[in-house]
């Protein structure tokens, strides 16, 4: 029997798909001229739910509606005019995105107020990352997914990227953390906060394995300082190898390889409840391993030949020997429907 309980609604959405149509009518109401510039002071910022690389998640209200606010902390006193504009652009991008596995976004505010850029968005339960890692947290157990849960995640998951992907957008930092849940299913966010972070010069972990790229088999601190980072995004855990190797991309402008690349590594994920590459000390040694073809022990997966034979397509060494998220979709599709 289907766990419903995985996709159960919290008490801030007991109302389920009522407070949906809610949150769609008043979303089309305040935003159907594209107004996504928002005022801080409209914003009420409540309990920290989440935190990141890129900044802090919290509960709050805009307009006395129940939102999530992502503060995100820059590093710096404040951004320069470029950055803002880039900002500004790629949160224009945000809010034309409209898709029932995608987290919706409902504005920023971008007057840098207190040296903050400040995302508002749909408001969700629970996190992937939560379920799976925190559901026992004094015992210290992990949870792994049944079946008909995974299939259920993973597909929504893969329908909120063929969007993106039909639009040529790739997400980037696809992860645990980034899928929530709610009483309707899973849902992506953070689209686009890889590339905000970028644009605002945040220090991510990505830092650490910068060195790798064009820089293959030298310890040349000039050669470090001189390589260029600035298109690296994503968690290393779940980072494809030619992000580290950009020799393995013969077609740099084809990047949606490596959503599919991040997607088997959270399949893999919800299958062994462990943390991917938990066992690696530095992001450095997960670069080296995924640049020299270990992958994570698929046995874990259990004995779902289906299931790791499609992990084991997604995580391929180069980017056009993976599925694409619609040839996924499908594949997932035809496993439901042998799975009780």
């Amino acid at each position: 029997m289907f766990d419903t309980g995985l996709f159960a609604s919290q008490g801030r959405d007991r109302d389920g798909e009522s407070a949906g149509k809610e949150k769609k009518g008043w979303r089309a109401h305040e935003l159907r001229k594209n107004e996504f510039k928002i005022t801080l002071a409209d914003v009420k910022i409540g309990r920290a739910i989440g935190r990141g690389a890129y900044g802090v998640v919290c509960e709050g209200t805009y307009k006395g509606f129940p939102v999530a606010v992502k503060t995100l902390h820059a590093g710096k006193s404040t951004l320069s005019l470029k950055e803002k504009t880039a900002f500004e652009c790629e949160i224009s991008l945000l809010s034309r995105l409209s898709h029932v596995n995608i987290v919706t976004f409902y504005g920023a505010c971008t007057d840098d107020k207190d040296h903050q850029l400040c995302v508002v968005m749909e408001l969700m339960s629970k996190s992937l990352f939560q379920v799976l890692h925190e559901n026992d947290r004094e015992n210290r157990k992990n949870r792994r997914l049944t079946r008909l849960e995974f299939l259920r995640v993973a597909s929504d998951v893969a329908a909120g990227c063929a969007y993106l992907h039909e639009l040529k957008i790739t997400h980037g930092d696809l992860k645990s953390h980034n899928v929530l849940l709610n009483g309707s299913g899973a849902k992506i966010c953070d689209v686009g906060c890889a590339r905000v972070a970028q644009i605002t010069g945040m220090v991510t972990t990505q830092q650490s394995i910068a060195f790798l790229q064009n820089t293959k088999g030298t310890n040349d601190p000039k050669e470090h300082n001189n390589n260029n980072n600035k298109n690296v995004v994503g968690t290393p855990a779940y980072m494809a190898p030619e992000l580290f190797d950009r020799s393995l991309d013969t077609n740099p402008t084809t990047t949606f390889g490596i959503d599919v690349y991040a997607l088997a590594i959270l399949s893999w994920e919800c299958f062994s409840g462990e943390t991917p590459w938990s066992h690696v000390q530095h992001p450095v040694q997960i670069a080296f391993a995924v640049c020299n073809d270990e992958r994570l022990d698929c046995e874990k997966v259990g004995d779902w030949e289906e299931a790791k034979l499609l992990i084991q397509k997604c995580w391929k060494r180069t980017p056009k020997d993976r599925p694409s998220m619609c040839e996924i979709a499908r594949t997932l599709k035809d496993m439901r429907t042998k799975v009780r």
